[in-house]
């Protein structure tokens, strides 16, 4: 156990509340926090707070840190290793590998999503990513996407911002007519981020998605499994590519977001969660409901194939997505909703 306000696996990090300074000799301690962070809408970022939040990542994604990452094939020890990261790659790496299938005892979700850990675990993976920005630059927090506003998808994907990428308005004629690998467009450049900030930006083992049957994890360094960052709002990215344009009882492809409406059901359930304590438990959890696998219209259904609210974020954003979603820069505002855990 860490002793005297410090934390971490090795307790070389504050505890949360708690900043890095320097004791009456000289020496590291960790110090009660002036002030409590405070989350802010995207909306009402000053361009300073922008310049802020868009510098740390990129030089998160640049800088190596102090973990390293363990790959290879899990039933194969003669590929087991640990290698270096990233500051930013040991952020993604650890919501990857939260994310994989636990093949031995409950093969229907993992240990972030799907299951009663689902809100614990992302507000603790949060704080501990903020902490570790924090320490590049100290004015870094994490605002929220309020994405019940209609006016702020386009104000988060502007160029100053996030960057521009096509949405399925630019692109449908051409795919509404294709089938197959053609329809999934994953490796379309026209998918790429075309300007910005993170116009450069280079994701993380994106050709490998969970592969939880053979238990293996990938080698973040390996510059083959890395792709430009992709973004297409409201295209279908997941599963069999459906392209029911508009549709949200589909669940595969999102061309709207979330309504106040739908929030204001998930926040309506009287029990945090309920047995089976999967997607598949019933339409009364409430993390089943605000995580997504409950219809938030009439009739309400629970449909752990269908997404809605926290999944229909992810999908209607489209590209670069679970289980390495954190690889695009708004996992973090989405995420840092208060709607959205």
């Amino acid at each position: 156990m860490c002793k005297n306000n410090w934390a971490g696996s090795d307790c070389s990090k504050c505890k949360f509340g708690y900043t890095l300074s320097k004791g009456t000799n000289g020496t590291k301690i960790c110090a009660k926090s002036a002030g409590r962070i405070k989350r802010k809408s995207t909306l009402r970022l000053t361009d300073s707070e922008w310049k802020t939040y868009t510098d740390t990542l990129l030089k998160a994604s640049v800088t190596p840190s102090s973990y390293s990452v363990f790959m290879g094939t899990m039933a194969n020890r003669e590929t087991w290793r640990f290698v270096p990261v990233t500051i930013y790659d040991y952020f993604v790496w650890v919501h990857y590998f939260a994310s994989k299938d636990n093949n031995n005892e409950t093969p229907t979700c993992d240990f972030a999503h799907e299951s009663s850990g689902f809100l614990t675990w992302h507000r603790w993976y949060l704080l501990v990513v903020e902490g570790m920005l924090r320490e590049i630059d100290s004015k870094f927090f994490i605002p929220y996407w309020d994405w019940t506003n209609e006016s702020s998808a386009s104000d988060l994907y502007s160029e100053p911002h996030l960057g521009t990428a096509p949405t399925w308005d630019d692109i449908k004629d051409r795919y509404l007519n294709t089938t197959g690998s053609e329809r999934c467009a994953i490796d379309d450049p026209e998918m790429n981020v075309k300007d910005g900030p993170f116009v450069n930006w280079k994701t993380m083992c994106t050709n490998m998605g969970k592969d939880a049957t053979n238990g293996f994890l990938c080698n973040p360094n390996n510059e083959t499994q890395r792709r430009p960052l992709q973004r297409c709002r409201g295209c279908c990215q997941v599963d069999d590519c459906c392209l029911n344009d508009g549709v949200i009882a589909t669940g595969r492809q999102i061309s709207i977001l979330p309504k106040l409406a739908h929030v204001n059901y998930a926040l309506e359930a009287s029990i945090f969660d309920s047995s089976n304590w999967t997607t598949q438990t019933t339409k009364a959890s409430f993390r089943n409901r605000l995580e997504g696998f409950v219809q938030p219209v009439p009739p309400y259904v629970a449909n752990h194939r269908q997404h809605y609210i926290h999944n229909q974020v992810h999908i209607y954003v489209g590209g670069t997505e679970v289980p390495l979603s954190p690889n695009s820069p708004y996992f973090w505002m989405h995420h840092g909703d208060r709607k959205s855990g």
